[in-house]
């Protein structure tokens, strides 16, 4: 599951920027289903290999599914960024519709350990939401 994270060192393809001490608590990396920002979806993702390995390509299947009273959603973006570092992904995934409330975003890597977050992006009409997912990967 996303929430396993890999075990291994990072000895190379550090991006050179130290993340800002923070304290807080650490990200929820178990969740794998989540409210979208504006509460209107149901976001439930999974990769597709069954988990996320540092510097291989890996698909995310997403289930998105309307709550009570919402129409459809009209198209679904994926992307990853790391927050601490201020930088996104080398690769620029393609989302495509699989049918019903699936769909399946292609093209990922993470290329660096460290936490990422998944973002997940409903368009309904001119209305958009957001879902992100924190990935912790070693």
């Amino acid at each position: 599951s996303i929430s396993a994270p890999a075990s291994f060192s990072d000895s190379a393809g550090g991006c050179g920027k130290a993340p800002d001490a923070v304290e807080s608590s650490p990200p929820d990396t178990t969740a794998t289903k989540r409210q979208t920002d504006g509460g209107s979806f149901t976001v439930t993702i999974r990769p597709e290999r069954g988990s996320i390995v540092r510097n291989e390509h890996f698909s995310v299947e997403v289930d998105v599914k309307p709550n009570v009273g919402i129409a459809a959603p009209t198209g679904v973006v994926v992307d990853a960024d790391m927050p601490g570092h201020g930088h996104g992904m080398h690769t620029r995934p393609v989302t495509t519709h699989e049918g019903g409330s699936r769909w399946r975003a292609r093209g990922m890597l993470f290329h660096m350990s460290g936490e990422w977050s998944i973002m997940v992006e409903i368009s309904a009409g001119a209305a958009k939401e957001r879902a992100f997912f924190p990935v912790l990967i070693e």
